[in-house]
């Protein structure tokens, strides 16, 4: 049998075995997707130890993404640029990491809005979900990003890093118009602050997007359909960074995707 699991402090809230679960019964993979609720302190002894019980690999959480990358054997070009992981994969005793957050917002917005071009980009946070956003829009052609950070220090590091142009401000900045806007911060999120934020400065041709999935309309993304915005959910990019990982896990591209949507759906409800 083959066992893949997430990791994460606390993992109640993962809806990962739900999505991998439903892959392998529709693919009949004989295999399973578990949950484990991991400590900081008790990372490397679990990792090593879910190794040995011959996983195939495990999804990474937080508060683990960075940490995890001092245990790992090799790193993929994604996660070198990112600075953090969500995919580990077991083989011949190493320990190979991967980011799938970046390809999985990027083709989850390839999907919403086939076609569509975007040069510039304004984002909400500088944090891990951020660095992933940044990457993706990068290598889908975006030249000049505004990040809007409460630590602007940290969101110019996120530019330096990255290798890319743009400026860092405070979230009240005046920004100019952008071709995308994305929320890569957790307010918003069901138990955390709402996000203040005034889209009245963007044109309504610019798509709106929302790493946050709970729930999975936001006020963010409310407020932008009603104005008249492309927008795009937490959810999608989920799904699609799970398919990223599942294909790793097991072998095998993943399946249906509008099923399964519809029972997460029901699940956020």
């Amino acid at each position: 049998m083959m066992i893949a699991a997430v990791i994460g402090h606390p993992i109640g809230h993962s809806l990962s075995p739900m999505i991998h679960e439903y892959w392998l019964k529709e693919k009949h993979i004989n295999g399973e997707y578990r949950a484990h609720d991991v400590s900081p302190a008790e990372l490397k002894s679990r990792i090593k130890k879910l190794q040995a019980e011959d996983y195939m690999g495990i999804n990474v959480t937080l508060p683990h993404k960075e940490s995890v990358l001092e245990l790992c054997d090799e790193l993929s070009f994604a996660v070198r640029a990112i600075g953090a992981a969500n995919t580990l994969v077991f083989n011949n005793k190493k320990i190979y990491a991967d980011n799938t957050d970046a390809t999985g917002f990027a083709d989850h917005l390839i999907e919403t809005v086939p076609g569509k071009k975007f040069e510039t980009a304004i984002i909400l946070g500088a944090g891990g979900a951020a660095r992933a956003i940044v990457f993706a829009l990068k290598n889908l052609g975006v030249e000049d990003f505004t990040i809007l950070n409460r630590d602007v220090a940290r969101a110019e590091k996120l530019l330096e890093d990255l290798g890319v142009g743009g400026v860092a401000e405070p979230l009240n900045f005046k920004y100019e118009n952008a071709d995308i806007l994305v929320n890569c911060t957790s307010l918003g999120m069901t138990g955390q602050p709402p996000l203040h934020f005034d889209l009245s400065r963007l044109d309504t041709h610019a798509v709106v997007a929302d790493v946050v999935y709970k729930p999975l309309m936001t006020d963010l993304l409310a407020r932008a359909t009603s104005r008249g915005h492309v927008i795009v959910d937490g959810l999608g990019m989920l799904i699609h960074q799970a398919a990223a990982a599942f294909e790793q896990f097991y072998g095998e591209e993943a399946g249906d995707v509008v099923g399964l949507r519809k029972l997460l759906e029901q699940k956020l409800s």
